[in-house]
């Protein structure tokens, strides 16, 4: 990794770590304690199991992977599996001699893991061996991005890079401008026929042409306010969504803005801070604010249908549709089912110890979460009618 980049992380993590041990001295931003309810549906078990060391203390984004009824994991120890979704019967497992920082993408045969020293590495979907491996310059700190010929990924120190799927040949570069001082991790881009959308940590959103890399448009989600560097972070980390002819994207202390996917203009911004990925269903976008709340927002009207508060600061992850619910995974790892008509609170499970940094994967009615110790549980939610 670039030195530079590697002092600028070191820096900001120590800064966060000290505004996170001045918030933990104050009882507003300790973790809400887990309230009672009655719940309405029930979680059945397909199969579970471990998978080396998971995240890792370093809270790697290795994110499962489902493709054509087979569900990829990846372990920050290097460890790669696949398995069918339904029964958990292995198909393969190898071992990648490289500390994994992000992952997993599958398309046109192939897995893409990105690892701590800045490589993508490509192994074959159907039976786990070599393909290739990039040296990009800077560590992958998020899930790369697919389409039908190219892979996206975004690194640390603000580069967008379009990667030949097939070869590892890179296409284009897109560098972005980084801030003095930027939260640990990027946003996964997010690629839309031609396409790609990248969130930016100086609070922009940019859309990319998917064959040449060139600018289209570039959008401000919030502009640095404050007189410290930390008041200043508005870093765009969750992944953009594409939805209808809009591109919704959220930054930490700006704003969640819808912008014209085609024109880049934005028609409409809501206040917020968040540091995940936005979703959607029920006619909603989904919003998982730092502090831990859960809003349901009407894109059309801008205006909010319903908020859960009764988790606040517990460190959540996205919220992931499945049927008529949402998924939610916390620090503490807890993972919670809430209704998308009122977010009232449906059922709740405890998955890891150790925690669950990265959200639920879905297909169809099944899901997947995985822990941060390694612990993966792959379910159905039945109604308890």
């Amino acid at each position: 990794m670039n030195p530079v980049v590697v002092i600028m992380r070191c820096v900001a993590l120590l800064l966060l770590a000290a505004m996170m041990s001045a918030c933990a001295s104050k009882k507003a931003n300790e973790p809400a304690e887990l309230v009672d309810f009655d719940e309405t549906v029930k979680i059945k078990k397909l199969w579970s199991t471990g998978v080396g060391d998971g995240q890792g203390d370093v809270r790697a984004m290795l994110l499962p992977a489902i493709h054509d009824g087979v569900v990829y994991i990846a372990s920050v120890d290097g460890e790669v599996e696949a398995r069918e979704l339904l029964s958990g019967d292995r198909r393969w497992i190898i071992e990648i001699d490289a500390s994994l920082a992000s992952g997993v993408a599958v398309a046109n045969g192939r897995v893409f893991i990105g690892t701590e020293a800045g490589e993508l590495v490509a192994l074959d979907a159907g039976d786990g061996a070599y393909l290739w491996a990039v040296e990009l310059g800077s560590s992958v700190d998020a899930p790369p991005a697919t389409s039908a010929t190219a892979v996206f990924v975004q690194t640390v120190d603000g580069k967008v890079i379009a990667l030949d799927a097939g070869t590892g040949q890179r296409l284009w570069a897109y560098d972005g401008q980084q801030p003095i001082l930027t939260q640990r991790g990027s946003a996964t881009p997010a690629v839309n026929g031609d396409a790609v959308f990248a969130g930016l940590d100086n609070g922009k959103l940019v859309a990319l042409d998917a064959q040449t890399g060139q600018i289209r448009w570039e959008g401000r989600v919030a502009v640095p306010q404050g007189r410290s560097e930390i008041d200043r972070m508005v870093d765009v980390d969750g992944q953009p969504l594409v939805s209808g002819s809009r591109v919704y994207a959220v930054s930490l202390q700006g704003n969640l803005v819808a912008f014209n996917a085609a024109a880049g203009r934005p028609e409409w911004r809501f206040p917020a801070s968040s540091s995940v990925a936005l979703s959607e269903g029920f006619g909603n976008i989904y919003l998982v604010e730092a502090n831990g709340t859960v809003k349901a927002l009407d894109p059309e009207r801008v205006l909010q249908r319903w908020e859960q508060g009764a988790l606040s600061w517990r460190g959540l992850t996205a919220a992931v549709p499945l049927s008529s619910y949402l998924l939610v995974g916390d620090r503490e790892g807890y993972v919670h089912v809430l209704s998308q008509v009122d977010g009232s609170f449906a059922a709740r499970f405890k998955l890891d110890g150790d925690g669950v940094a990265v959200p639920a994967v879905t297909a169809d009615d099944v899901a997947v979460m995985y822990g941060n110790s390694g612990k993966l549980m792959v379910f159905r939610l039945l109604s308890r009618d």
